[in-house]
């Protein structure tokens, strides 16, 4: 675990969400709007709670006409830490 992990572990995070949401602001994602170039993602967990996951074979995904990558845990490993709640940034279309 790294040392930003340790450092949030039993400790309140601030929730800048809240005030948007609870006032009706809030804004998603979902509600930009969409070109006709837009990748579109899909998340799949896990239908069994604390499984270990021994193997994903993603050939059969990535064969599908217009999947454009299959992504998984072990992909995201170099490259993420503790993962946070909410992203602190506007959420613009460009």
């Amino acid at each position: 675990m790294d040392t930003q992990a340790r450092k949030s572990l039993g400790r309140s995070l601030p929730r800048n969400e809240d005030a948007p949401l609870l006032t009706g602001r809030g804004r998603f994602i979902d509600d930009l709007p969409v070109g006709p170039a837009t990748a579109h993602a899909a998340i799949l967990r896990s239908p069994h709670p604390h499984a270990a996951i021994e193997e994903i074979d993603v050939r059969e995904a990535l064969a599908i006409p217009g999947v454009l990558a299959v992504i998984t845990g072990e992909d995201l490993v170099p490259v993420t830490g503790a993962l946070v709640a909410s992203v602190r940034v506007p959420a613009e279309a460009r």
